[in-house]
């Protein structure tokens, strides 16, 4: 279901503060923004940064590296976007996955749209990574 109702959304997140004590540094749950789970185990998150048109946004180190370790594991692709939250406009994509980090690019709204659809028409007809990686079988995914 997509985000249609950003109060109704709201009104339904966990408030993950019953753990803000026990998690070093402040840190709290919600560093990616959102998620897809395909019933193969292959996944992608999405992360919005803001950002304008003139220079591409920075990850936070901590982020950086957990997305740079999730993408190798080779299930897993990170699409990163810079744009305004707001209208929508995106000025900046970055994909890390198993094929590697793009770095930052321009890009807008269809362009990554194209991009995901690909993701998804790819990875949706492979078999499970847990049997691929199971029986070694190393054609159908990559670090």
């Amino acid at each position: 279901m997509a985000l249609y109702d950003r109060i109704s959304y709201g009104m339904h997140a966990w408030n993950w503060d019953l753990i803000a004590d026990v998690l070093p540094r402040g840190l709290c749950p919600g560093d990616a923004d959102g998620i897809v789970v395909l019933s193969n185990g292959f996944f992608a998150i999405f992360e919005g940064k803001r950002a304008d048109a003139t220079c591409p946004p920075p990850i936070r180190k901590g982020q950086f590296i957990a997305f740079k370790t999730l993408s190798r594991v080779g299930n897993c692709t990170i699409f990163i976007v810079g744009g305004d939250n707001r209208s929508g406009e995106i000025y900046w994509l970055r994909v890390m996955g198993p094929r590697g980090d793009t770095g930052w690019r321009r890009a807008n709204l269809e362009e990554f749209r194209r991009l995901v659809w690909q993701w998804g028409e790819k990875y949706s007809k492979l078999p499970p990574f847990w049997e691929a990686r199971r029986e070694n079988d190393f054609a159908t995914w990559s670090w």
